[in-house]
């Protein structure tokens, strides 16, 4: 059972959760569908339109998460027909009292004749950061007719589900009235739930004290998330701590050397991969994630659960998740790290205090919350 309970919709058939192309291959979609299943055991329906093996779609789908190389690959217009076409069959068969939610992110283009959107970042919340976002280098005429696009869904849309603040008042600043009233904020979750690694962890405090300093940087594209000033600043900190180590887990290059390790990417659909994710959050001493542009903070609630602190550029919706000196650094974006990461390194007593109350503030981070919210919006929309 959830942590708000069962539900069950009366002016509904049920839910079906449309995750087309790439989007089954991000770790917060298996979670949030999880979430959504205890919430709504009897009601609760999936589609997952899978075309990696249709022409201009397969380049993107095969490396998800990784930029701008899969949104390139999904813009292209054989992709976009395709993609209309299967989706106009496939969700045609659905039975009219079964609402329709899609869950889309920013390497997938939104469907039409859907009822609900649920959303970490919008296309032209991405094209209006672009300066902020290394690689960024669409075709124009392909963006146009995708930016027009996800206009006509987003006007189409009964409701739009974000996950923070940030993402709300974008809509609210740039896009019609009629659009953003119907958006609703429901908040978000990990990718892989650390909450036990993290209880473990304040409960072996003192222990923890004699284990090395390890910062744990976790991400696939390492020049958008800030990877070269972590490494920047790492022989500053091991002149004061030798023992420091940067561990990087993820599809992005880094050169090892002297107190830097890549750990590879872990791939969270897998048993392994999860395992191994979750031994890197719990050997760690704290994340350090300094994105140029992030949406949302998988990353940041994944250490949180883990009773981590963090460390992080105040971009995006950083705000929302890292509060500062109380669960980590939250610093002006291209400062230097090398203070923070300092500060974390030869005080254990403050960075063991941060992560213990990050854990206690990240329970209002959890994937039931989000479905519930979600849940108690449809309810109320539908009357």
């Amino acid at each position: 059972m959830g942590e708000m309970g069962v539900r069950r919709l009366n002016r509904l058939g049920g839910i079906v959760v449309v995750t087309p192309g790439s989007d089954a291959n991000h770790p917060w979609v298996t979670a949030f569908n999880v979430a959504l299943d205890r919430a709504l055991p009897s009601q609760l329906y999936a589609v997952e339109l899978t075309d990696r093996d249709l022409p201009g779609i397969g380049a993107g789908a095969a490396n998800p998460g990784t930029d701008m190389t899969a949104i390139q690959a999904l813009l292209s217009p054989a992709a976009g027909r395709l993609r209309r076409q299967r989706a106009a069959s496939v969700l045609a068969d659905i039975p009219p009292d079964i609402a329709k939610l899609q869950l889309y992110t920013n390497d997938c283009l939104p469907l039409e004749n859907l009822d609900y959107l649920f959303t970490d970042v919008l296309l032209a919340t991405m094209a209006d950061h672009a300066s902020q976002i290394p690689g960024y280098e669409w075709d124009p005429i392909a963006l146009d007719d995708a930016l027009r696009r996800e206009r006509q869904v987003l006007e189409a849309a009964r409701l739009i589900f974000v996950p923070t603040k940030w993402l709300e008042s974008w809509i609210f600043q740039n896009l019609p009235v009629a659009i953003a009233r119907k958006v609703r904020r429901v908040g978000w979750g990990p990718g892989v739930d650390m909450r036990d690694i993290g209880a473990n962890r304040v409960r072996a405090a003192e222990r923890a004290r004699s284990q090395p300093f390890r910062v744990l940087f976790v991400g696939n594209d390492g020049r958008r998330k800030g990877l070269g000033q972590i490494t920047a600043a790492m022989s500053l900190v091991r002149d004061k701590r030798p023992d420091a180590e940067l561990l990087v887990i993820g599809k992005t290059d880094v050169r090892a050397g002297p107190g830097i390790r890549h750990g590879g990417y872990l791939d969270p659909h897998t048993g392994d991969g999860r395992d191994a994710l979750r031994k890197a959050y719990s050997s760690a001493s704290l994340l350090t994630l300094p994105s140029n542009f992030d949406p949302v903070g998988t990353a940041q609630i994944e250490a949180m659960h883990a009773a981590l602190p963090v460390i992080a550029y105040d971009t995006c919706s950083m705000s929302e998740f890292v509060i500062p000196r109380r669960t980590g650094w939250l610093l002006e974006p291209k400062a230097d790290l090398a203070p923070a990461v300092l500060d974390a390194a030869l005080d254990n007593k403050t960075r063991m205090a941060m992560g213990s109350y990050a854990w206690r503030h990240v329970t209002q981070f959890t994937w039931d919350r989000v479905a519930n919210r979600m849940l108690a919006c449809i309810e109320e929309e539908v009357g």
